[in-house]
């Protein structure tokens, strides 16, 4: 016979167990709180994306010239790589003067193929082959974290993440010394990558500019003229 609670025939839908909800620190990305960001972690975190991966950035510096006819100049050096390993990639580096409304004029200095324990270098109109410089085996991975450990050590940040688990960092108070008005903007992807910054700052009274761009899904092409070295 039934009991007094069921009715015959009826199928009883149990009910859900409650579990424990997500932790708030578990909803941003690896080295950010709401309230804080911790530049090693992060370092750390895009490192370990990064490794022995195809991928490109560039770091651009800028320093603010004020010209009374032609408005502000910034100057300053860029760096880009494009990597297609720990120890295969192409480093090239070029000096960038700027205007107001986009007119940008970029010089080759130099660029440096890396390829285990041999470098092709083209300068000065010339391309030569020498072995790697101490410098030169710092994996690209690794200068990337050297980056964002230098830019992003601030002492105040608030962190705002999106839906799809990125954050948006903005960030004050200088991470190094001899310099006032430091204040940072960056994006951290939901794995702890940091995708992109803009920082601003004050050194020996003139202001300064770091831009850094990260591009994950870069194809690695070696560069055309390997073919021309001479040494």
């Amino acid at each position: 016979m039934p009991d007094a609670t069921s009715t015959e025939g009826e199928t009883v839908t149990p009910v859900p167990v409650p579990t424990d909800p997500t932790p708030e620190s578990d909803l941003y990305p690896p080295g950010t709180t709401q309230d804080g960001v911790d530049a090693t972690a992060l370092a750390a975190a895009t490192e370990r994306s990064l490794n022995d991966t195809e991928f490109a950035f560039r770091l651009d510096r800028r320093q603010a010239f004020p010209e009374r006819s032609l408005g502000t100049l910034y100057v300053g050096p860029r760096l880009q790589v494009d990597a297609a390993s720990n120890d295969r990639y192409l480093l090239n580096r070029s000096s960038v003067s700027e205007r107001g409304g986009g007119f940008v004029i970029e010089t080759f200095q130099n660029a440096t193929y890396v390829r285990g324990e041999r470098a092709t270098v083209r300068a000065n109109g010339t391309v030569s082959v020498r072995a790697v410089k101490p410098r030169e085996r710092t994996e690209p991975a690794a200068r990337v974290g050297e980056i964002i450990r230098r830019y992003l050590a601030v002492e105040n940040a608030t962190v705002e993440r999106s839906a799809n688990g990125t954050a948006f960092v903005r960030g004050s108070g200088a991470p190094f010394s001899n310099v006032s008005q430091y204040a940072v903007t960056a994006v951290v992807a939901a794995d702890g990558t940091v995708t992109r910054f803009d920082a601003v700052f004050v050194r020996d009274e003139r202001v300064q500019f770091i831009r850094f761009r990260l591009d994950r899904n870069a194809t690695f092409e070696p560069p055309g003229w390997t073919g021309e070295a001479t040494g």
